[in-house]
């Protein structure tokens, strides 16, 4: 929103999470995941996020990225970084990373069909 976003979506599967990012941004954020949002709806996704959790939401993220779009990945230290990404920047604060990517930087994933997220409730 700072930047001049026109539309701010958030989700997070934690109740106590979204409603102080509610307060804090004022914006739409509902509980749920990636999985919950349109395909191909997104020119920014921000997934703060351990790396295991990013890669297995990968197909997520990938789906709800426009081609063109951007992806800031963070929440991860540099000695385990995810896996399905390649990132274009790296940015570093002590052991913490976050990554700048774009679609084709996702590993190839499989659009049709039930999103990972539901096959099992990897969130717990």
């Amino acid at each position: 929103m700072l930047l001049g976003a026109k539309t701010v979506v958030s989700c997070d599967i934690h109740a106590d999470s979204t409603e102080a990012a509610r307060t804090l941004t004022g914006s739409a954020i509902f509980i749920g995941s990636a999985d919950g949002i349109r395909s191909h709806s997104g020119d920014l996704v921000l997934a703060n996020i351990s790396a295991t959790v990013l890669d297995r939401i990968a197909g997520d993220l990938r789906r709800v990225i426009k081609g063109g779009g951007r992806m800031i990945l963070s929440g991860f230290i540099s000695e385990n970084p995810p896996k399905k990404f390649n990132p274009r920047e790296v940015r570093e604060k002590g052991d913490w990373q976050c990554w700048v990517c774009e679609p084709e930087d996702i590993e190839a994933v499989a659009e049709a069909g039930e999103p990972a997220a539901h096959a099992e409730q990897w969130w717990l």
